[in-house]
Parts: C-alpha cells; structure tokens; sequence
C-alpha cells in the first residue's frame, strides 16, 4: 500500500511538472498591443463610446427629421357615392404647400366637385386656389420650424464638445 501511495503521489507531482513545462513553453507573447490598436479596439467596443456614437446618429436624424419639415407637402383625396346607380358626388381634391426658410408659405389646390345630389351651397365643376400666408407678427421673425432645427442642430453640436470627439 505504501509503495502505490508513493507511486500516485510521484505521478501527481510529474503531472503537474508537466503541465507546468508545457505551459511555460507554449507561452506566446500576444498580449502586446500598440497604443493605436489600443485605442482602435476602446473606441469600436468600449460601451460609453458606443453610447456616445448612437448618441451622434440620434441627433443626425433629429436634424434630418427637423429639416423634413420645409419639404413641400403634396396631399390628394378622392370621394364619390354612388347608391342604386345615382351618382350623388364625386369629389376630388389636390392640393400643394411649399414652405420656405422664413415662414412664408406658399399653397396652391384644385377641387373638383361633381354629382346629382349635391348641397345647394357647393359649386359643380373646378375650383383652383393659390394663397401665400405670411406672419406679420407672430412667427415673424422665427418660427416653429426654425426652432426645431436649431434646436436639433444645437443638440448635435453641444454633444460633440461635451464627448471632446466625434466617432464616425
């Protein structure tokens, strides 16, 4: 018994001397990066950087979204009723608004109305709009729109300096 005991102890101990041989000779020395890689691998994984990158794609589609709003608007609707083959209205309507920089708007639109069975106080056939609203005093000088662009743009630009970076 003494001597199996003896035995085992001794394969342990080569076991472990092994292990400990093999280990230090397949060491490699892959654990050194240069600064660049350093900083190349914080800024792609490192979570406050992926943060603060979402954060600058947020505000891009802010301004994006902000800047929507002085797109021309174009809006169209069709209508009829037709009840036992009387043809009581049909009504169709297109309608243009372009906005511009300094809350000036300018619209345009054509309606056409048709039917048997119309109310007394509505015009059968085509009736063409144009129209420019400008603000004399309210949203003269800044309006909405405005506002939300700068705000938007602002927002940007306050977290850019705050992050000291800007990741693209």
């Amino acid at each position: 018994m003494k001597k199996q005991a003896k035995m085992k102890r001794l394969n342990k101990i080569i076991f472990t001397l092994l292990l400990l041989f093999f280990q230090c000779s397949f060491a490699q020395d892959s654990l050194k990066i240069s600064v660049q890689e350093f900083i190349s691998v914080v800024k792609n994984y490192h979570p406050l950087a992926l943060k603060y990158r979402l954060q600058n794609k947020m505000a891009e589609a802010e301004i994006t979204k902000a800047r929507g709003s002085f797109d021309p608007v174009l809006g169209a609707k069709l209508g009829e009723k037709n009840i036992d083959g009387t043809k009581y209205y049909e009504q169709k309507n297109v309608e243009l608004g372009i906005p511009t920089w300094y809350g000036i708007e300018v619209t345009g639109s054509y309606n056409y109305l048709d039917g048997e069975k119309l109310n007394s106080s509505d015009t059968k056939g085509g009736l063409y709009q144009m129209g420019i609203t400008v603000p004399l005093a309210k949203n003269l000088l800044y309006d909405k729109r405005r506002a939300v662009l700068d705000q938007a743009k602002f927002a940007q630009k306050n977290d850019r300096s705050r992050t000291g970076c800007s990741y693209e």
